[in-house]
């Protein structure tokens, strides 16, 4: 019986690689032929595959479906699969040439495969009742290697999807008919609609009736001519009354245009280099173009067409007059990848190569774009020769990202040739060259068009003008050499990525804001995530002891980065393969049919390879080494060499990406066998392989390839498996005697936090990740797409009603106009011209506007890292400028005073207002200011407060280290007054979240970095000290609760109760910071008590706060601080290092009443109330 099982799994495997190609296919053709679908098309596939392969093997053997019943549901899946596709774009009321956002085509994805997915991820587990998990997974495996064969041939030979479909289908029943049993009728009916659709004229009219679904939902109001497939895309022709259209994979490709305008961009062409005897055209010849460049005298044009089946299909569409050129003598046809033939070219051949093929949109397109093809490009053409490109400009609508895309090309295009120039309009031509003879002078253009002698007569009077109106031609190229582009080249494709960005604004895309703040962060943004949940998950399991279950699930974790791994290597591959000869349409199958056949051969060798049994372990370290150097190496191997441009090694390397991928399965599976099912042990493993590649899929095909090419892809996918296989590293490591010492000690200092140690880690490892991330983000932003950040409404609210217009020199600002239609003044932000004067917590941030004769209009507080207490009322404050000179000195204590409690921050305000007016007086309303005397800056390094606060923290070491109760009293009664109320120097939760944005106060607050420093110093050495002794808010609490004591009042939770309250402050320390990085909005942090209390400012909620907190102090000791300080769950994760702990008084844990039973646990305060009467320097617990 073991041989039915092995067939079922091995058609499954075929059936599913069919499938999986077809509805990519499908896939495409709504994108557009956008490559970046293929990793949102493989994320889905795989999360469904592993959601099936989950769910069934976590169901009892006797629950699971029987394999001939899973068959019998493909044909019924892969038609409804089908089906979304086809009617999607209908179903979201997308209008004719729509783009489609990339979160619908998300949807529609996750949709369309979701029945497929489940079936395929569900066959192996149910397979497994009967054949051991390496068998089941190779036989798979191999079966998806006919399947990819089997469609790649099929689509070579131009098979309808309907035809491939009834031909699977038909195999499907012989199958099941061969299977005795009652399923012997399923295989008999399946076998018939096969046939029929082959044999009978069903099947032509599905086929027809699909076309026409999915035309109509694309192009209702052109009717549909023909639709067939090639190697490369789709084409599809269709009519509307008076017009003709070519679409490839759903886009517009081609019409037929007017004479008149092929004419003039003909003559637009020959007017560059009048000796034009020799022309390249690369993919136009099937437009108007090449009967306009026969009216010139040329002696040879060579035609270049990627497709020939597509292109002499659409030659018997075109109009009587196109297709007369081909049998010209002159005209040679080449049906040749564009590439290589322009490589292969002689020196010198042309005279003139025009490339106008579709824009750098997809992969496929984007290979025409790149650095690499405008080098050989330009080694082809004679020394005056001429290069032509077109991309669509969209000048008139999506702003600064059609500019920075259309600036790419132009950087590319400059880096090969001295000159390059742009003509305006929605389709724009790049013209370059090294001729010193390149122009768009209308007026030269004309002149050089009368001596061509153009067969038929010369262009009309004023045509350039029309075509190249002077202003706009400047304006054009001006932007195109000021948008500072990035190089396109094949190993990083930025064009592609710009123009998807431009797709993705064009369509209203909610992920266009993320996808620039993605590609400006950098790799780190996409790493941290990962690398900090691994090191929370060492650190986790490095304080509790060896278990069965960590290797267990470490074994997941590796599976899970190979999975990963494999996906991300897979679309390097395919990215890689495309880039070199753009039929990936064709070839997909095969690549994917090799990558399984890779699959089975590497399960078969590790599940049979006796050597590793007892070493799965060691085994999949080694596996993942090898894959992690492969995936660094593969894009080397395609770029240059030998290597490049044979299609042999990219067979080799999806043989490869299988086998090492096939090879971690049946050792992971051995390692997560539990309770001795293999269907479980298997659908588990295969859960997280898939699942992985999800991962991978998404972040190697929308953001890795686009956004840092197929080379920093490899890296970034090699750096993840290692991350992931750290944990069975660790499990590895601990087995060895040498290691083991170490990992005790490091578990000791890594001791349970409270009854949640596994929750304290992952919400430590959650704000660690968001908190680098943010900072990435944020220093990123900006940096491309840069936009004024002003609303018309906001610089009104500064400087009153008008048209307000941006300018950039001599610094960024608007221009007012009134209503009137007088001159109003400018407004402006301070950041560029004060970015470095700092207020209490760093730089401050206002808008500000100024009037005609330079008086101040308006003040608005844009940004700021103050703690909001201490600048409660600054709007107010302000206002007070308003109506001041500021060409004249504005100086706290003579012009305006300062806002009470703010010192520093007001005195910053000020300095910022005096410079900035100063500078719109000077550089942009022609005034002439007085200069300020210095001074203006009060350095308190000196003032009594700082020295109070200097000799107040240099007294807590002897309190520390031999102090009693009552020098600890005093000192705490200290600590409230001095660094509370005198100095009102403060450690905040404000203060944590501007240092995760990296800003740090300057020497204007010389007293909070001294505070800074000795939490700094101490937390090294002894752990949260300063919460116990140093604190302001913390003493106050002390304080009341002693006297609370000495009334009665003394209470204290249960230590059950007491323990799991503890992790409440980590909680709230994550909400807070994650809304205010989240939005920005500072509110989100300034709840905590001491941030009010020692200003004497207290709004009502925090009044009733702080009244709330002190009450409860005076009955449970510390009640803020144990369960609720936010600051202090920070400050408490140093008690983890305590690098001095020896050199401290000893500490007898035992006599805690708070819960804490370990010398480095995060929840200890340290009150100092454990401490033992000792000599000094004695330790221990």
């Amino acid at each position: 019986m073991r041989a039915v099982p092995l067939s079922f799994l091995f058609l499954a495997g075929a059936f599913a690689q069919a499938i999986q190609a077809i509805l990519v296919r499908e896939m495409l053709f709504v994108f557009y032929g956008n490559e970046l679908g293929l990793g949102i098309f493989f994320a889905s596939w795989l999360f469904w595959v592993g959601v099936g392969a989950w769910a069934c093997g976590a169901a009892r053997p006797r629950e699971w479906p029987a394999l001939p019943a899973l068959l019998g549901l493909f044909p019924i899946a892969a038609v409804a699969g089908i089906l979304v596709f086809r009617l999607c774009r209908g179903w979201m009321g997308l209008w004719p040439g729509q783009f489609i956002p990339l979160q619908g085509l998300v949807f529609w994805s996750s949709l369309a495969l979701l029945p497929t997915g489940l079936l395929v991820g569900a066959v192996i587990p149910a397979a497994c009742r009967s054949v051991d998990a390496p068998a089941a997974y190779a036989w798979d495996a191999l079966g998806g290697l006919l399947g990819g064969v089997l469609f790649t041939a099929l689509v070579g030979a131009t098979v309808a999807t309907s035809s491939l479909l009834c031909i699977l289908t038909s195999a499907l029943g012989i199958a099941v008919l061969a299977v005795p049993g009652r399923w012997r009728a399923g295989g008999a009916l399946w076998l018939a609609l096969g046939l029929a659709g082959m044999l009978t004229p069903l099947g032509e009219t599905w086929s027809t009736g699909l076309d026409r679904l999915r035309w109509r939902a694309l192009q209702p109001d052109m009717a549909l001519l023909a639709s067939f497939d090639t190697p490369y895309q789709n084409i599809t022709v269709a009519r509307a009354p008076g017009v003709t259209g070519i679409f490839a994979d759903g886009k517009i490709a081609a019409g037929y245009p007017s004479r008149e305008t092929s004419e003039l961009e003909a003559a637009l062409f020959f007017t560059q280099n009048p000796g034009i005897r020799r022309i390249l055209l690369v993919e136009g010849a099937a437009g108007g173009l090449l009967p306009e460049f026969l009216r010139y005298p040329v002696a040879r044009i060579d035609c270049v067409e990627p497709d020939e089946r597509a292109f002499l299909r659409l030659r018997d569409a075109m109009p009587r007059e196109w297709g007369e050129p081909f049998r010209d003598g002159r005209v040679r046809l080449h049906f040749s990848d564009p590439r290589s033939f322009v490589r292969r070219a002689d020196a010198g051949s042309y005279d003139l190569i025009a490339a106008l093929g579709p824009d750098p949109a997809t992969a496929r397109a984007n290979r025409l774009f790149t650095k690499e093809f405008y080098g050989d490009a330009g080694r082809a053409l004679a020394p005056d020769g001429t290069y032509v490109a077109k991309m669509s400009s969209a000048e008139n609508y999506a702003g600064a990202a059609s500019s920075v895309y259309g600036a790419s090309v132009h950087a590319t295009l400059s880096s090969v040739f001295k000159r390059v120039l742009a003509t305006p309009g929605d389709v724009s031509y790049l013209i370059a060259g090294d001729s010193p003879g390149l122009s768009l002078d209308p007026k030269v253009l004309a002149k050089r068009s009368a001596g061509l002698g153009i067969a038929g007569g010369s262009l009309p009077p004023g045509a350039f003008q029309s075509l190249l109106p002077k202003n706009r031609v400047a304006e054009v190229n001006r932007s195109l050499k000021e948008g500072q582009g990035e190089l396109n080249t094949d190993p990083r494709p930025v064009a592609y990525y710009l123009s998807t960005l431009l797709w993705a604004r064009l369509s209203g895309s909610e992920w266009v804001g993320a996808l620039e703040k993605v590609r400006a962060a950098g790799l780190w943004f996409l790493g941290l995530p990962l690398a900090v949940f691994i090191l929370m998950r060492l650190l986790y399991c490095a304080q509790s002891p060896a278990h069965p279950e960590q290797s267990r699930s470490s074994a997941s974790l590796a599976m899970a980065g190979l999975g990963l791994w494999a996906m991300a290597a897979e679309l390097i591959l395919l990215f890689a393969f495309q880039n070199a000869f753009g039929s990936v349409y064709q070839k997909l199958g095969l690549l994917n049919g090799l990558c399984m056949a890779g699959l089975a051969v590497g399960s078969l060798l590790a599940g049979r390879a006796s050597g590793l049994r007892g070493r799965e372990g060691l085994g999949m370290l080694g596996v993942a080494g090898a894959a992690a150097l492969l995936v660094s190496a593969l894009p080397s191997l395609f770029a240059g060499g030998y290597f490049r441009g044979h299609e042999w090694t990219f067979y080799l390397s999806a043989l490869s990406i299988g086998a090492l991928a096939g090879a971690g399965f049946p050792l992971a599976a051995r390692l997560r066998r539990l309770g001795g099912s293999e269907g479980a042990a298997a659908g588990s493993v295969l859960g997280a392989e898939q699942l992985g590649g999800v991962a991978g899929a998404l972040v190697t095909g929308g953001l890795l390839v686009p956004l840092f090419g197929i080379e920093g892809a490899g890296r970034a996918a090699g750096a993840a498996l290692a991350v992931l296989c750290l944990p069975l590293l660790q499990v590895e490591a601990r087995r060895l005697d040498r290691l083991r010492a170490w990992s005790d000690l490091l578990g000791t200092r890594l001791s349970p936090a409270g009854p949640y140690p596994g929750a304290t880690w992952a919400l430590v490892g959650l704000l660690l990740a968001a908190g680098a991330m943010h900072r990435l983000v944020s220093r990123g932003e900006g940096k491309i797409f840069a936009a004024p950040a002003y609303s018309e409404t906001l610089l009104a609210s500064v400087g009153g009603p008008g048209r307000y217009e941006f300018l950039e020199k001599p610094f960024p600002h608007y221009v007012r106009t009134t209503d009137a239609g007088k001159p109003g003044g400018a407004a402006f932000g301070s950041m560029p011209l004060a970015g470095d004067i700092e207020g209490y917590g760093g730089p401050l941030h206002l808008l500000m506007a100024v009037s005609e004769a330079g008086r101040i209009l308006g003040l608005r507080l844009m940004e700021s890292r103050e703690t909001p207490a201490y600048i409660e009322g600054i709007e107010g404050w302000l206002g007070r400028f308003r109506g001041l000179d500021g060409t004249r000195p504005i100086r706290i204590g003579r012009e305006i005073d300062a806002l009470t409690g703010a010192t520093v921050t007001s005195e910053a305000a000020a300095r910022i207002v005096d410079r900035s007016a100063k500078a719109a007086a000077d550089g942009v309303l022609g005034l002439k200011s007085e200069r300020t005397p210095p001074g203006g800056a009060v350095r308190r390094a000196g003032s009594p407060r700082f020295w109070a606060l200097a000799l107040f923290l240099a007294a807590f070491f002897p309190v520390f280290l031999r102090g009693g109760r009552r020098a600890r009293l005093a000192y705490l009664a200290g600590a409230a007054a001095i660094p509370g109320f005198y100095a009102n120097t403060l450690f905040t939760l404000v203060d944590i979240h501007n240092l995760s944005e990296g800003h740090l106060p300057g020497l204007e607050n010389p007293g909070w970095l001294l505070v800074a420093a000795f939490i700094a110093v101490t937390s090294l050495l002894w752990g949260a000290v300063f919460c116990g002794s140093v604190c302001p808010f913390g003493a106050l609490q002390e304080l009341l609760w002693e006297a609370g004591r000495s009334l009665g009042l003394r209470s204290e939770p249960s230590p059950g109760l007491a323990g799991r309250a503890g992790i409440l402050r980590l909680l709230l320390l994550a909400a807070a910071l994650g809304l205010a990085w989240a939005t920005g909005r500072r509110g989100w942090i300034s709840f905590e008590p001491m941030q009010h209390i020692f200003l004497l400012k207290t709004g009502t909620l925090t009044g009733i706060l702080i009244a709330a907190v002190l009450a409860g102090s005076a009955a449970y000791f510390r009640f803020w601080c144990r369960f609720l300080c936010p600051t202090g769950a920070v400050l408490a994760l140093a008690n983890k290092l305590a690098l001095a702990r020896g050199a401290a008084r000893r500490r007898d844990l035992s006599r805690c009443a708070y819960g804490v039973r370990s010398e480095f646990d995060a929840t200890c305060i340290q009150c100092q109330h454990c401490i033992q009467r000792a000599p000094p320097g004695a330790s221990g617990t």
